[in-house]
């Protein structure tokens, strides 16, 4: 009888604070103060080029969206390769455009790991029917402390209150997607720092789904806390007119400027990209036989290597959200390319360790059918010293090679061999 009473109890102060909120402009301003957001009318449609992450505004999610929407555009998703100043012409999200018929968008940096990326797309799945995903894998990510996911500080910031809300409210995600995201917010809740309405309503939602007793503990709070995501939805249309929806985004193609599909790629000549990016990458790279660019390795190696720390592929947390990923892949019907990315094998002790990470991820990938250019070499005498600008990252080289792995793959129903 006391727990009938404690429910009726919370649906009534709940009822009486979205009346009061919605009626009153003095305490739904104070308890919303970030409601009023500006317009992405106000802004130009960016059809290629790249954004670091989500954190400029709404304009930018609407972006992604449809670069994933468009049948002649490529969304490259990957980490810190993505970033910098260096080889900016050659990365493909503007070789590509200048090149071909296609345009090209690019999101994340550093930090941008599998289940980032994961979730990310599980909140735009409206838009992944056919889209051309290319994510680039960086077998980093499955070593050290990088194994056990992708860092709060990092998920928190690809994955905003407005992605957030949109996976917990849709109900073309399913359930296990959800409930993934869900406990990953209850593992990780500790360490996060003040957090949002929509974060205390994963985390209670995933312990009441999974312990039927602390289900009806925490029916209070799960239906305070939607009650409290319907009002601030409810304070934004009527302040803004419209809330900002990923699910209704759209737009008429026919206002943005696309070219049709052009096959130009018979005016790329790949052999004299190659040798020129070879013959410059080597000209950097003198005062070592690593094929590390000489201020690099003066800063940092200093003809010491690295050693690689493995984590077993049972706690290997990453090996996991890459499996989810490919399941969201798959379930969606995207049409992806992979790239997994290399190491310099001079530089580390015991690269030959991760091969067998990367031969699972490899072989996962062929598995659902889908391309992917793995570049990962842990032998000294097969790697190509001049695919690298350092340890990591790549050279010239190294991105042509990515930009025609793409472009092939795209272009052509006849799939090339690398």
């Amino acid at each position: 009888m006391k727990l009938f009473l404690l429910h009726i109890l919370s649906i009534f102060i709940a009822v009486v604070l979205v009346y009061f909120t919605i009626n009153t402009k003095i305490l739904s301003a104070y308890l919303f103060s970030d409601v009023i957001e500006p317009s992405i009318k106000e802004h130009k449609i960016k059809e290629s080029g790249l954004y670091m992450n989500y954190d400029r505004g709404n304009h930018i999610i609407r972006d992604i969206c449809l670069s994933l929407d468009f049948e002649n555009s490529i969304t490259i998703i990957g980490s810190s390769e993505l970033t910098g100043k260096d080889k900016l012409l050659a990365k493909p999200f503007n070789f590509i455009p200048r090149n071909t018929g296609f345009n090209s968008l690019a999101i994340g940096h550093a930090g941008n790991q599998c289940f980032s990326v994961f979730s990310q797309l599980a909140a735009f799945n409206k838009f992944l029917n056919d889209a051309k995903i290319v994510i680039i894998v960086s077998p980093g990510w499955f070593t050290g402390s990088y194994a056990y996911g992708t860092s709060v500080e990092s998920f928190l910031e690809f994955n905003n209150q407005k992605v957030l809300s949109n996976i917990y409210k849709d109900s073309e995600v399913p359930e296990e997607y959800k409930n993934y995201i869900f406990k990953y917010v209850h593992d990780n809740f500790d360490d996060i720092n003040a957090p949002s309405n929509i974060l205390k309503l994963m985390n209670y939602r995933f312990i009441a789904n999974n312990n039927i007793i602390f289900g009806i503990f925490y029916a209070p709070l799960i239906l305070f806390s939607e009650t409290f995501l319907h009002l601030k939805s409810s304070v934004i249309k009527r302040v803004n007119n419209k809330e900002f929806n990923i699910q209704q985004i759209g737009i008429d193609k026919n206002i943005i400027s696309r070219n049709k599909l052009i096959n130009k790629t018979n005016k790329i000549d790949w052999k004299e990209l190659y040798d020129k990016a070879i013959k410059y990458e080597r000209s950097i790279a003198t005062n070592n036989n690593w094929g590390i660019n000489n201020e690099y390795f003066t800063k940092y190696i200093q003809g010491e290597k690295k050693k690689i720390t493995n984590i077993s592929l049972k706690n290997n947390q990453e090996l996991n959200d890459f499996d989810m990923l490919l399941k969201l892949l798959d379930y969606y019907s995207v049409d992806p390319v992979f790239i997994i990315q290399p190491l310099n094998p001079f530089a580390y002790k015991n690269l030959h360790e991760l091969g067998s990470i990367t031969d699972i991820i490899e072989q996962r990938i062929v598995e659902c059918n889908y391309p992917v250019l793995n570049m990962f070499v842990s032998d000294t005498v097969k790697y190509e010293k001049e695919i690298l600008t350092d340890i990591m990252h790549l050279s010239l080289y190294g991105w042509y090679k990515i930009d025609k792995f793409i472009i092939e793959n795209y272009l052509f129903d006849e799939k090339k061999h690398y």
